[in-house]
């Protein structure tokens, strides 16, 4: 079986031994797997009237001749898809968690870097919320230029105008990469603080508000379906006419559909209990090859960004106090330099990996 956080490149090689083509393929790539991942249809929506074919003038680079026109395919305002259930063939929150997977792959792919950055597309400021970004200092000596030390820095400082700069100071790449390092090689040693905090935020926090909330539009659905029968047997008993019940149905059944999609929103976001199995097996194979390969001690670069990536969605980075927020599978937060505040990773480890970042009032 394919493995946990596997790349496309990798699955594709894995199905190209084990598994036929799709049709109307030689061989599988990367860009097969992304449309069946990006395709609804697996969760069992299928979406109509998504495309038209128009005529387009063509780009024509030879003034005097006649004016071409070809036809293209262009997609619909999603305000007028049609959308129709169908069987699903996976669970609506493991297609979600799939495409945020690609979504965030996006994000922190390094091909159209000049550098190889272990935190790509990871690290926010934590002042001004901008994306700290990795650069290198272009030096001249003798002639020649060269490049010094790679570092980041944050965005919003120097690419915005008219906006209050949050004066947040850029810091060493291969000191912060480290840091996060240090702290996410030490949870991943000892997976019972990952699964403990795990099954804690699944019974409370955020987690139960968005089952409430989940709740509520089971309510209104159940209530805007009756609202329906009542309404036909107004209808029957000639309430009003033929017209005006097509469309009092028509809006009640776009109701429907707003709090199907809404719900649909939540029920990504919530950590049911099939979920919350699957990523505790996850963090358990992920430990288990972390305790027999030593990636405490210095892993490729490859691995470490791989296993950074299944445990921390975001990196908060305040370089003026000297700590970074995780947030993710490994939460809390952390000195940038442990020398300087003596052990705090050693105890954050055990006691606070995964509690919820300081309030605004504690800082």
């Amino acid at each position: 079986v394919a493995g946990a956080g596997w790349s496309l490149q990798q699955l594709v090689k894995w199905l190209g031994a084990h598994v036929p083509p799709i049709r109307n393929a030689q061989i599988w790539t990367t860009n097969h797997l992304r449309l069946i991942v990006r395709n609804p249809v697996y969760k069992g929506e299928f979406i109509a009237h998504r495309w038209v074919h128009i005529r387009l003038r063509a780009n024509d680079e030879h003034p005097g001749e006649p004016e071409r026109q070809v036809w293209r395919k262009v997609q619909r305002p999603p305000e007028e898809w049609v959308r129709v259930p169908v069987p699903a063939i996976v669970p609506p929150d493991v297609w979600e968690q799939a495409n945020r997977m690609l979504d965030q792959n996006k994000l922190t792919a390094s091909r159209n870097g000049k550098s190889q950055y272990l935190l790509t597309g990871l690290l926010a400021c934590a002042q001004c919320e901008w994306a700290y970004v990795g650069k290198r200092r272009p030096r001249r000596k003798g002639g020649q230029v060269y490049y010094s030390r790679s570092y980041f820095c944050c965005r919003g400082c120097g690419e915005t105008i008219n906006y209050p700069k949050c004066g947040q100071g850029s810091i060493s790449c291969r000191v912060l990469e480290t840091a996060v390092w240090r702290v996410v090689s030490r949870v991943l040693l000892e997976p019972d603080i990952l699964i403990s905090a795990l099954e804690q935020a699944y019974a409370s926090g955020p987690n139960a508000e968005l089952l409430r909330e989940i709740a509520y539009l089971d309510q209104q659905t159940t209530e805007t379906a009756g609202e329906d029968e009542l309404l036909y047997r107004a209808y029957v008993a000639k309430a009003f006419d033929e017209a005006e019940y097509a469309a009092r149905r028509q809006a009640l059944k776009e109701r429907v559909r707003q709090l199907a999609e809404e719900r649909q929103k939540l029920a990504a976001r919530v950590v049911s209990l099939e979920k919350l199995e699957r990523t505790k097996r996850c963090i358990l194979q992920v430990a288990a090859a972390a305790q027999a390969g030593g990636w405490e001690a210095d892993p490729p670069h490859a691995v470490k960004k791989t296993i950074i990536k299944i445990v921390v969605d975001k990196i908060r980075v305040n370089v003026r106090e000297g700590w970074f927020d995780l947030n993710g599978a490994a939460r809390g937060r952390y000195p940038i330099h442990p020398e300087a505040t003596g052990s705090i990773v050693e105890t954050s480890a055990r006691t606070d990996a995964l509690a919820p970042p300081p309030s605004a009032h504690d800082r």
